[in-house]
C-alpha cells in the first residue's frame, strides 16, 4: 500500500486511522511509523489499551498457531 500511495503523491501522511483492533486494520501500523514519524495515529481510546495488552497476545497466540512455528 504504501508504495501505491508514493506511486500517487509524494505528500507525507500526517494521519493514520485505526477504525477497529482487527489486526487487518492495525497490523501496517509500523510501516507507516517507519516511513512518516511525524504521523499522528488517530483511533477509540481503548485501542490504546488493548493493542499492547490483549491484543498483542491475541497476535502472538494466531502466529504460534502457524504451520512452522516454533511453539508448535
Amino acid at each position: 500500500m504504501l508504495a501505491k500511495l508514493r506511486a500517487i503523491t509524494d505528500t507525507p501522511v500526517k494521519y493514520v486511522v485505526n477504525t477497529h483492533p482487527h489486526d487487518d486494520h492495525v497490523l501496517g501500523n509500523s510501516v507507516y511509523r517507519d516511513a512518516y514519524p511525524d504521523a499522528e495515529f488517530i483511533g477509540h481510546p481503548f485501542l490504546r489499551e488493548y493493542l499492547p495488552g490483549k491484543g498483542a497476545a491475541n497476535r502472538k497466540a494466531q502466529v504460534d498457531k502457524l504451520p512452522g512455528s516454533p511453539r508448535r
